[in-house]
């Protein structure tokens, strides 16, 4: 999750070379993240409550990742700037497929990421908080009926800061930087010792957790969704969790270009496959530990205090959720950092609205314009999102209810648009791998550093993704005809519900899969069809693209780009 922490654009002086075993520590370091955190339950539900049917998908999951960081070994050296995964596509694709990659960072990565993220913020620290304060170790709630529009402030006001301060005061980052690094392990090995502790204590869950059974199938007559429908919904679940795994290991790509850095570049895919294989152990046992004690840290309360006591068990409870708050905001600060700079760099080659009126004023040392755009983008996404999530969308998950309706719609919202950006993210990599595959047949561009079996690890991590992207898109489709298979009646009898309530229900149902098919569409339309508007736009002013391109040809030669690198 971590990737923007290795992403800062100013130009660097010339650094002495890493070796192995560093290179291997900043793969684990720009991947280990909060991710872990809140998708091992969700994991685990997609997975029908099966152990070893959860323990699968973390392992294809983490072939999928390590295919596919092994491929970008070839491709991510042979371009070495602020655009990542943009200028992969540049270099390996169509036109097309690169600005519609643009398209996706700019305008959805970025707003939605200041949207989650805080978020989740906020959901460990409503745990952490309460388990202090309250001696029932209840989530702290500010006890109104719109506690929602209190946290937007709160995380408004957070991403305000972050977008600001760290970002045109590096130092300040940096500090915050060595602040997360102190504390965001401790959460991982704490979970993972208890999750053990308590099994072998027989004061844990252990007995609960299904080896060889499955969850029964809900009913769609009483709104269950395809995922929790017969047994092509439970295969289904198989890439839905895939892709909410990938959500941990966000980040690790980043690490895919230091071959240029490394003593031995030779060794880069080395360097990348331990360290990605020791996080899977480490996801692995912390995934169990999870989920034979409830599933989420958050549900292993009454094991830590059935071991420790009420008093010391809630308080370490609300202690390790800060800890993982703070490490949460360390995702947020080394995305402030970066993000701004990104902003600049795209602005320097007249890539976003308004370019002209900035590109004499970028400073990558202090991104004063690229912190604007950022500012009026991310926060104005967290504040429409919010909005969106907490009024209306619905709560698919029954453990959020503890935070408030209104916070358990948001939290629920905010788990599937964190899938989204992720495995979009994964997808955009996966069309600069099948780029570099067709260069290794057309030999367009010359590779630095070729990678053997390149190929094999290229097609693994596309058939992956590939399933993983068409399940998230086909699933809230499909969710939204599913509707029409609701019974009022199945429903009063089995919530032991009022006819007004199960109707309620179905109204609700009903608004939150439309709108979240809605959303699907938006996000395709951003990503695709912005840059056929902006074509049609200069085409009406300048007469055509060509004119265009020629106009902003001239001004780019008149104020060359600050974040080009030599």
């Amino acid at each position: 999750m971590e990737r923007q922490n290795n992403q800062l654009a100013t130009k660097q002086p010339a650094k002495k070379k890493i070796g192995f075993f560093s290179s291997m520590m900043i793969v684990m370091g720009s991947s280990i993240g909060a991710g872990i955190f809140f998708k091992s339950e969700e994991v685990l539900n997609n997975s029908r409550g099966n152990l070893i049917l959860a323990i699968f998908c973390w392992i294809m999951a983490s072939i999928a990742v390590i295919s596919m960081a092994i491929a970008l070994v070839e491709i991510a050296g042979n371009k070495k700037d602020n655009l990542s995964l943009v200028s992969w596509n540049r270099l390996f694709n169509s036109r097309w497929i690169a600005q519609a990659s643009k398209n996706f960072m700019a305008y959805i990565t970025l707003p939605l990421t200041f949207f989650y993220m805080p978020i989740y913020v906020v959901m460990t620290l409503q745990d952490g908080i309460g388990a202090i304060a309250n001696k029932n170790a209840s989530a702290f709630n500010f006890g109104t009926s719109y506690d929602w529009v209190i946290w937007l402030a709160i995380t408004t006001l957070m991403g305000l800061y972050f977008l600001t301060i760290p970002s045109l005061f590096s130092k300040i980052g940096n500090i915050h930087n060595v602040i997360v690094l102190s504390v965001k392990f401790i959460p991982l090995i704490f979970i993972m010792i208890i999750g053990i502790v308590l099994a072998i204590s027989g004061k844990g869950g252990a007995d609960n957790i299904k080896i060889t059974s499955f969850e029964k199938f809900d009913d769609i007559k009483i709104g269950a969704g395809l995922i929790r429908y017969n047994h092509l919904g439970g295969f289904i679940g198989i890439f839905i969790s895939i892709g909410s795994i990938f959500f941990a290991y966000d980040g690790f790509y980043i690490a895919a270009g230091m071959q240029t850095e490394m003593k031995k570049p030779e060794k880069t895919s080395w360097a990348l496959s331990l360290g990605l294989i020791i996080i899977t152990i480490f996801y692995i046992l912390i995934a169990i530990s999870m989920s034979i004690n409830g599933g989420s840290f958050s549900s292993m309360l009454q094991y830590i205090q059935s071991l420790l006591g009420q008093k010391v068990g809630r308080i370490i409870f609300g202690l390790i959720n800060i800890a993982i708050a703070i490490g949460v905001m360390g995702v947020i600060n080394g995305f402030s950092m970066w993000m701004p700079r990104y902003i600049e760099s795209l602005l320097a080659e007249g890539e976003l609205p308004f370019w002209e009126k900035f590109i004499s004023k970028l400073n990558p040392n202090r991104p004063t314009v690229g912190v604007i755009y950022s500012v009026i983008i991310g926060l104005g996404s967290n504040i429409i999102f919010t909005i969106i999530g907490a009024t209306l969308y619905i709560s698919t998950n029954n453990d959020y209810l503890k935070y408030t309706d209104g916070m358990a719609r948001l939290y629920s919202f905010t788990d599937l648009i964190a899938n989204w950006v992720t495995v979009f993210t994964f997808v955009f990599i996966a069309f600069a791998i099948l780029g570099a595959i067709k260069n290794r047949k057309n030999q367009k561009i010359k590779i630095k550093q070729k990678v053997k079996f390149f190929s094999l690890f290229a097609y693994i991590t596309v058939f992956f993704v590939s399933l993983s992207m068409l399940a998230l898109i086909l699933i809230p489709i499909i969710d939204l005809f599913m509707t029409i298979g609701f019974d009022h009646n199945s429903y009063m009898h089995w919530k032991n519900a009022t006819y007004s309530q199960a109707h309620q229900f179905f109204i609700g149902l009903v608004v939150g899969r439309t709108m979240l098919v809605v959303m699907l569409i938006i996000f395709h339309v951003i990503v695709f069809a912005s840059d056929p508007i902006q074509n049609c736009f200069h085409k009406q002013k300048y007469g055509s693209i060509e004119k265009f391109h020629q106009h902003r040809n001239l001004i780019l030669q008149k104020y060359p780009s600050p974040y080009t690198q030599t």
